[in-house]
């Protein structure tokens, strides 16, 4: 059987499913795309143990399936242009562009490839690109060791019918993002390097059933795999939100941070003193490059007189998860525990960082 096709738009699908191939030695066929044509439309299928993806090609085409070496095909296609034909026989693929024959030896048999799983009882959401980008940055802040009891190596996604959080934890630090989705009461746990598929996502359909969650998105749909991790009273972290001690503006107050981790090495992890006067905050370290204390310094707004002890790389990662549109920051240093609670209006997102030790 012959394919004819478009190589810019075969390569284009190829890239869609590539998040779900994997070389593996166990199951070899895993490192195929199936190519199934029926008729009008191509439909590619990529898959690994966590992660399906389908993706769509309008085409006209004769119906026959077949399995396509991912790896092989991608270096061959992107080195050719216009269209292409693939040929497949039971004892080799070719792929002919001009005078070019690129022959890639005998296909796996596409009966062993997985079966693509189905739907089970479950309900439908939908949600935008805010959804997406906020599992990114949730993401970021997964737990990557071992937790005993609840397990935080999971994004968390608490559905509603108010509203839907999405929380994640690495003991330290908390994200959590409030969103204006609701759907049937239902908290989902994930693998954080499952959710690399649908980052750049925008308007789509999410299916969510016990087991898996499906999502449609243009002609690709990614189908993940649940975790069975416990859940976690997500909600319960909105109360961590108290009233600001003090505000700003956060590129200010992201470059003055910047600066202190100009130095960093393992020894500067240990950490770096806050300290807020009013509307002054005076960020201190120990310089071990230069073997002595810096102090720098920015403008904030408030009426209190607070310090606390902090990694400075967590806390830059936990001002990364703030997006263009924040205007200010508001800052909580709680006492007596001293927890420091970071906090936008605009984005809805609290995060949180516990001191290194008591100040004195």
């Amino acid at each position: 059987m012959e394919l004819k096709i478009n190589i810019k738009d075969l390569l284009n699908g190829l890239r869609q499913v590539a998040p779900a191939i994997k070389q593996s030695p166990i199951i070899p066929i895993t490192e195929s795309v199936l190519v199934e044509c029926n008729g009008d439309f191509i439909k590619l299928t990529g898959t690994n143990s966590g992660v399906t993806i389908e993706y769509t090609i309008p085409a006209e085409c004769p119906t026959f399936n077949f399995a396509l070496p991912f790896f092989k095909a991608c270096k061959i296609l992107e080195l050719l242009t216009g269209e292409c034909i693939i040929s497949v026989t039971e004892t080799r693929i070719e792929i002919k562009s001009g005078e070019d024959v690129f022959k890639l030896g005998a296909p796996a048999d596409a009966k062993y490839f997985p079966k693509t799983p189905e739907k089970g009882m479950g309900f439908s959401v939908d949600v935008t690109g805010d959804f997406f980008h906020n599992l990114k940055n949730a993401s970021s802040l997964v737990y990557k060791g071992i937790t005993t009891g609840v397990d935080l190596c999971n994004v968390f996604i608490d559905f509603s019918e108010g509203d839907t959080i999405i929380f994640a934890s690495d003991t330290r630090t908390a994200f959590l993002k409030t969103i204006p989705v609701k759907a049937s009461k239902k908290q989902i746990k994930i693998l954080p390097e499952l959710l690399k598929a649908i980052y750049r996502f925008q308007d789509a359909e999410l299916f969510i059933d016990d087991n898996r969650l499906f999502v449609e998105y243009n002609r690709t749909t990614v189908i993940i795999q649940l975790s069975e991790a416990k859940d976690v009273s997500v909600r319960a972290y909105k109360s961590f939100k108290k009233e600001a001690n003090f505000t700003c503006d956060p590129e200010y107050f992201i470059s003055t941070l910047d600066k202190s981790l100009v130095y960093e090495d393992e020894d500067f992890a240990a950490g770096i003193e806050l300290s807020f006067n009013k509307d002054k905050l005076t960020i201190y370290y120990e310089d071990s490059a230069l073997n002595e204390g810096v102090v720098l310094s920015c403008t904030v707004k408030g009426s209190d007189e607070k310090s606390i002890l902090l990694n400075g790389k967590q806390l830059k990662a936990i001002t990364n998860v703030f997006g263009a549109e924040t205007k200010q920051l508001e800052i909580c240093v709680t006492s007596p525990d001293k927890n420091m609670i970071i906090s936008s209006e605009e984005e809805q997102i609290i995060t949180f960082i516990q001191p290194l030790k008591k100040l004195q």
